[in-house]
């Protein structure tokens, strides 16, 4: 983690510009697949601006959902992650590795099953 820098610098904002293309990027992707689907099925503009809002909002609504019960329980939650963050310091690296790994893997599978 020594890369990562500790102060606002130029080379802070480079490396934070270039994660955070890399992580929208990959987001963009169903973006460009369906403008291309749409335009394959020739929809018309107004169709095809109305199905994007609609994605939209169904891509953008949990994460709206889970900010409103982050405020609403902020202390409970506030609690849990603390004793979450407590467990993870103290557990081996290798093993939090190895759980993010497994866990990685699995979603990976799930979507490429989805996809092919």
């Amino acid at each position: 983690m020594e890369w990562l820098p500790n102060q606002v610098s130029l080379r802070a904002m480079i490396i934070l510009g270039i994660i955070v293309f890399t992580i929208e990027f990959a987001t963009a992707l169903p973006y460009f697949y369906s403008i291309l689907l749409m335009d394959d099925l020739a929809f018309n503009t107004g169709l095809s601006i109305s199905i994007l809002l609609g994605y939209n909002v169904i891509m953008v609504l949990p994460s709206i959902l889970l900010l409103a019960i982050y405020i609403l329980f902020r202390g409970w939650i506030q609690n849990k992650l603390e004793k979450l963050r407590k467990k993870l310091v103290n557990a081996p690296l290798s093993s939090v590795l190895m759980a993010v790994a497994v866990i990685g893997a699995v979603l990976f599978n799930i979507g490429i099953r989805g996809i092919l």
